[in-house]
């Protein structure tokens, strides 16, 4: 030890505590943590030093409450604020994070849990040869800080752990920005505040949403960002205004144009879809409605967890994007709702949609013209419209559908299971290299269908013969119950019949009597146990 250096033992939490006394003094200090296992609650370090360097040297282990609720609400275990020239050497943190990921892998009311050690707004700081164990979340970040040398760092925690990256970077708080978390107050502005501050850095970025309900209006969070990845996440609910036409004749509520490495993580967007929906009902001169959450020209985007209540239009959006995954999220509108798609893909590929539930008033997935290598794992869907391509062919020059694969899905009293649809009248579209697979159908109506002849409430019909060419379509290992007679559908145009159509392993019943298939101007072929049978 330096001449003009002082050590400061610590045995016990209120000694740590207090050993933040080399804060005070005018020397370059050292903290020293022997060798043992000491337990620590949430702690903040604050700066403005007099000390012009601390290094804590650390040789034991420093301990987390075993009940994850005592840190579980905290937002961080250890926490440096405003300090300078710290380093911390060696020594373990084990913050005892695994009961508060299986509270999360179990139910969805447990604490969001605290990150291990966090810097804010510090410099010149090293942190060398640290030891950190199942944190509750991030292991380490570093948030608005300058001159940060991280070396010899092991973070472990178990594969599935949620949210427990080794290195967090930097986080916008919208609060910090003047958002209010009580529904009332309108936070727009700082919402794009966080968001213009966040794309602006240079660093991988976090907009943090706490918990609470934040009034929002129409906004379009703009690409070109310098940071490479901005991750936004939702501890609370963004509220819609409640009167709809607010939101009415915008075509979306919340909009990302032209970003890339963008993931929205957690939270709930209520946009009180439900007088919208009335209006319609009646008859009355209504807006048409905006989709919640829509990505338009992006690239390598992420949605996961995300709950999604009565969206006035379309719940999410994916068009003209690239590389995309939606996991974990929620749909919940009424099944009367018109037009509240669960999700909706167009113009994209690259795409995968995985363990889902969508209950909604129209298609719980519909697949637009132009998609392509599209990969839907794992949803349950109803009440609903079911898993549609299309609609198709309603413009004469459209792009068509490639590479589809359905795998793993339950339907539940839906309109439709499986459902290719496309406009009667000319069109250089298609739909070839389907692969419906793997479903249960649960007094579905329309279990399997392909309908080239769809005209929406038989208004305004062209009444012509659709162009749309329909191939390589195979139907396999699907069962369950119709609840109409005619289990499988396929009334296909006159002048291109859908061709390449399979039918393997299928066992549709239907409940009053015999289950039937029709066939219209389709060519394929039954392998295995098909039934009903008959068709092909």
């Amino acid at each position: 030890m330096e001449r003009n250096q002082m050590e400061q033992p610590i045995q016990r939490r209120p000694y740590f505590m207090h050993g933040f006394a080399a804060c005070g003094s005018k020397d370059s200090t050292i903290i020293y943590v022997p060798k043992g296992r000491y337990l620590v609650g949430s702690m903040v370090f604050r700066g403005a030093c007099k000390s012009p360097d601390i290094t804590i040297r650390i040789d034991g282990t420093l301990v987390a409450p075993r009940d994850y609720h005592n840190l579980g609400q905290a937002a961080k275990w250890l926490s440096f604020e405003g300090v300078i020239g710290v380093s911390i050497v060696g020594g373990a943190l084990d913050a005892k994070g695994s009961p508060l990921w299986a509270c999360k892998a179990k139910s969805s009311n447990c604490p969001r849990g605290a990150t291990t050690l966090s810097f804010t707004n510090a410099n010149n700081i090293k942190i060398n040869g640290l030891l950190s164990l199942n944190s509750q979340m991030f292991h380490i970040v570093i948030n608005g800080c300058q001159n940060v040398n991280i070396e010899g760092i092991k973070a472990i925690a178990a594969g599935d752990s949620p949210n427990t990256d080794a290195f967090a970077t930097t986080i916008f708080n919208v609060l910090t920005y003047g958002a209010k978390p009580n529904g009332l107050t309108d936070s727009t502005k700082a919402f794009l505040d966080a968001w213009t501050a966040a794309c602006g850095s240079a660093d991988s970025t976090m907009i943090y949403v706490p918990r609470g309900r934040y009034w929002l209006g129409s906004m379009v969070f703009a690409g070109g960002c310098k940071s490479p990845d901005i991750t936004i996440q939702i501890d609370g609910t963004l509220v819609a205004p409640g009167d709809y036409r607010i939101l009415g004749q915008a075509a979306n509520w919340l909009s990302f144009e032209g970003v890339a490495g963008v993931s929205i993580v957690g939270g709930a967007l209520d946009a009180k879809g439900s007088p919208l929906w009335a209006c319609k009902a009646k008859g009355n001169d209504c807006p048409s409605g905006a989709s919640s959450l829509s990505f338009t020209n992006s690239n390598n985007i992420k949605i996961k967890g995300l709950l999604s209540l009565n969206s006035q239009m379309f719940h999410i959006v994916i068009n003209g994007c690239q590389n995309v995954n939606i996991e974990g999220v929620t749909v919940i509108a009424a099944g009367d709702s018109p037009n509240t798609d669960g999700i909706h893909v167009q113009l994209s590929s690259n795409i995968v949609i995985t363990n889902s539930t969508i209950n909604t008033g129209d298609d719980c997935i519909s697949i637009g013209p132009g998609t392509q290598n599209l990969w839907i794992e794992g949803i349950k869907c109803g009440p609903g419209h079911g898993i549609s391509i299309g609609s198709l062919g309603k413009d004469p020059e459209e792009q068509g559908v490639r590479n589809v694969t359905v795998t793993k899905t339950v339907f539940a009293g839906t309109q439709n299971g499986f459902r290719i649809k496309s406009w009667a009248r000319p069109s250089n579209g298609f739909a070839q290299r389907i692969r419906f697979m793997g479903a249960i159908m649960r007094n579905v109506q329309n279990p399997i269908i392909i309908d080239q002849h769809y005209c929406p409430h038989n208004l305004n019909c062209p009444n012509q013969v659709s162009g749309v060419k329909i191939s390589d379509v195979i139907y396999q290992d699907i069962r369950g119950t119709s609840a109409t007679p005619v289990a499988i559908n396929f009334d296909c145009s006159s002048k291109y019949p859908c061709n390449g159509i399979r039918l393997q392993n299928v066992d549709l019943t239907c409940s009053n009597q015999a289950a039937q298939s029709f066939c219209a101007n389709v060519l394929g072929k039954i392998i295995g146990l098909v039934q009903p049978n008959g068709c092909l």
